[in-house]
């Protein structure tokens, strides 16, 4: 099997530590909605706003601020401190996106072993890519070969549209490409889409997966890493077409 030619990675928990981001995002939130609470009270807080995201789109701030107000028995805020808070979170978020620990330095490897880099991601494009600004990574990856979908009829993961228009746009084969995210979903689009799925575990809010009874094959990657500069090395293995799960052909 030839080399790997293209490297698609998903962005948040993948690329960048959105998890890291999004908690800071939410105790300033929470900070300034009710100044007085608690430690022990912020702590609810912050575990009814994870769960709100059960029930809520996670961009529907003012139904989960809302819903966390009632948990603790608070007054529910106005329309204008709900904005307010709001943004606050947004700013919060952004300031303190950072790439995820190493990542940096793998994709310059990457690039300096002729691997093209991808981006697809879902969710909206401009928050998307204000992320990736912020994090200082978007000089890696040609903007031809970055796909941002919030709409899963349009392609969005696990669908694997927007990986095959990518391998499509560097001009390699799926059979070339790797596909890298922290998520099923992420898995799922690569393995539809044929190529060699890397599933980064540890960095996710949630796992969002069903019961891991009957898992498919077509949930399962063919590579796992813990440490994104693992992909450098997984490289030669991915070349040999050898899988992650041989304990008696280690790739990494």
């Amino acid at each position: 099997m030839d080399h790997s030619k293209l490297a698609i990675f998903d962005l948040d928990d993948t690329l960048v530590d959105t998890r890291r981001a999004t908690l800071l995002g939410r105790i300033a939130a929470i900070d300034q909605m009710m100044p007085d609470l608690s430690a022990a009270d912020r702590i609810v807080a912050l575990d009814a706003w994870q769960r709100l995201t059960w029930f809520f789109d996670l961009a529907d701030k003012s139904s989960i601020l809302k819903g966390i107000a009632a948990e603790l028995n608070r007054k529910v805020p106005g329309a204008d401190v709900i904005e307010r808070v709001e943004q606050t979170f947004e700013n919060v978020l952004i300031a303190e996106m950072r790439p995820v620990e190493g990542c940096a330095i793998t994709l310059s490897r990457l690039t300096e072993l002729g691997v093209a880099l991808g981006l697809v991601s879902n969710g909206g494009k401009t928050r998307q890519m204000t992320k990736l600004r912020a994090s200082g990574l978007q000089s890696y990856f040609p903007e031809t070969l970055i796909r941002v979908e919030s709409d899963r009829k349009k392609g969005a993961k696990p669908y694997p549209t927007a990986l095959l228009e990518v391998c499509e746009a560097a001009s390699v084969s799926p059979e070339q490409t790797l596909a890298v995210g922290d998520r099923v979903t992420d898995v799922i689009a690569g393995n539809l889409a044929g190529c060699r799925t890397v599933l980064f575990y540890g960095r996710g809010l949630e796992a969002r997966v069903p019961s891991s009874c009957g898992v498919l094959r077509v949930e399962t990657p063919r590579f796992s890493i813990q440490r994104i500069s693992e992909l450098v090395g997984l490289l030669t293995c991915a070349g040999s077409g050898r899988s992650a799960s041989e304990e008696d052909s280690p790739c990494l």
